[in-house]
């Protein structure tokens, strides 16, 4: 059965051309680039952009400061992202209470409630010698006035005598936009990081107050696993219809060779693990049986061994040892039951490429992978680190990172108007491209990082997306930014609703 309405085509963004190995993207008639961030010179990066949901005019956007982990900020807009007053708003140098004891603030997220309440959430650690982290949320009803920061998982302060590291890590925030129920996720880590779990907790009382933690997943096959760990590519999506789901990567399921003993010289080491979605039809109080989206997701070094020697092969840029910490996860507003997982992966053997899948059974099974985002006119290219958002309608959209072989980041757009079937060519946003080699070391000590994320809200008429972006600093300076496009949409296909 298909329902026909009015659908949604980009309009006026042209591509992209090449100068001097750092592709320039000036595109005629493309969407103003604003700077959200000051010109101070700090690494502001990871932007979680959302919208009021009762005045479309009004904005934020959570984002980091990258290189000394100091300070997670916020930053307003009320004219629809003309302009954006900016502000420390948590970590040690933030205007928020604030545990003297932590001294690093890794990850800030956002999200609005139907209500207008804004949520915003934090991984606040001790130092970079001993990381163990808490994940505290905080909640304004004009993004103005705070509540004092909650310990979502008071219990992990009580930590043994000579533990090191572990605690809650990766907060990803979800609210029902029916109910109002707001939904945390984090990945929960034993002393020195030796195992971890991915657990859900939630409030009915805008963050006052959150349930027990329940774990989503199950436990390992301690037999036949070489890690104990469920912790990369993680996110949260809560539907109109009650039900929760969340994702990881399955590092339990890795290649024994990747982390212990070292594969031959002339082999490859890459680390292709399940990727897994569980799904809550209770409200978050309990997880069915993960579904298994992808089998093998390549999700990063190390890859092919020096030759004659034990060492692993240096990573990019893209390809870090860690692998990805975050994947965009939607749930689908007008289908009950639907949700949409976007995902990258890659090594220094192969491109990072963009996956998209689609369940219509409340996750119980999911579609086979497919490839979106790729530029005919530069095959080459590597896309990575999609952001997902559906507009009222039912437009599908995707932003993502499109890196060129000479070093140039550029942000793109599709759009699907049949459920994530098929998707549109893709759109240039940036005016002006970003050098990946400017900015702070990430965390596998030797390349600038850009974040885990960018962010992306559809409405019917607009596409808003922030990222981050390099065009005011420079490698000395490592200074990146955020910038905001809202790209304006016309009526066109008609949209298929399942």
């Amino acid at each position: 059965r298909r329902h026909w309405g009015r659908g949604l085509v980009i309009v006026g963004v042209a591509a992209a051309a090449l100068a001097g190995g750092i592709r320039s993207a000036a595109a005629d008639n493309a969407a103003p680039n604003v700077a959200v961030t000051s010109v101070k010179p700090y690494s502001y990066q990871q932007p979680t952009l959302v919208v009021d949901p009762k005045n479309p005019q009004r904005m934020a956007i959570a984002y980091r400061e990258g290189a000394q982990r100091s300070v997670c900020s916020l930053a307003i807009s009320n004219d629809g992202g003309t302009t954006w007053r900016t502000q420390d708003l948590i970590g040690p140098q933030g205007r928020l209470p604030w545990d003297s004891a932590n001294t690093l603030c890794y990850e800030s997220t956002a999200a609005y409630g139907p209500d207008g309440t804004l949520y915003y959430a934090v991984q606040a650690a001790l130092s970079f010698r001993d990381p163990f982290s808490r994940v505290l949320v905080t909640s304004s009803p004009d993004g103005v006035a705070f509540s004092d920061p909650v310990d979502v998982d008071p219990g992990t302060k009580n930590r043994n005598p000579g533990d090191a590291g572990g605690g809650d890590w990766y907060p990803r925030l979800a609210v029902n936009p029916t109910s109002g129920e707001l939904f945390v996720r984090w990945t929960h880590y034993a002393s020195r990081n030796a195992s971890a779990q991915s657990v859900v907790a939630s409030s009915t009382d805008r963050g006052v107050r959150f349930s027990a933690p329940v774990v989503a997943t199950p436990a390992p096959d301690t037999a036949s696993s070489t890690s104990l760990i469920d912790s990369y590519g993680t996110s949260i999506a809560a539907g109109a219809d009650g039900t929760v789901y969340t994702s990881w990567l399955d590092l339990t399921k890795r290649n024994a060779g990747c982390s212990n003993a070292r594969p031959a010289a002339t082999s490859t080491c890459s680390l292709a693990v399940p990727l897994e979605v569980a799904a809550s039809r209770d409200g978050g109080r309990s997880f069915a049986t993960p579904a298994v989206v992808a089998p093998a997701v390549d999700f990063g070094c190390p890859g092919r061994n020096v030759a004659g020697t034990t060492a692993l092969a240096s990573c990019d840029n893209l390809h870090f040892d860690r692998g990805p910490e975050a994947f965009s996860l939607l749930a689908e507003g007008a289908t009950p039951g639907m949700a949409v997982l976007a995902w990258w992966g890659g090594d220094p053997e192969n491109p990072a490429r963009i996956s998209v899948a689609t369940t219509h059974n409340y996750g119980s099974t999911w579609s086979s992978p497919k490839t979106v985002g790729t530029l005919h006119t530069a095959a080459s290219d590597e896309q990575q680190r999609p952001a997902l958002s559906q507009a009222p309608g039912g437009r599908i959209d995707m932003a993502y990172y499109d890196d060129s072989n000479g070093g140039s980041q550029d942000v793109y757009l599709a759009s699907s108007d049949d459920g994530g079937v098929t998707w549109s060519a893709p759109q240039l946003l940036t005016t002006e491209s970003s050098n990946i080699n400017i900015g702070p070391v990430s965390e596998d000590g030797v390349h600038p990082g850009f974040g885990e994320w960018l962010s992306i809200v559809s409405s019917n008429t607009t596409a808003k997306v922030a990222w981050t972006d390099t065009r005011r600093g420079t490698v000395d300076s490592a200074k990146q930014d955020i910038y905001f496009a809202s790209v304006q949409l016309e009526a066109g296909t008609p949209i298929w609703v399942p």
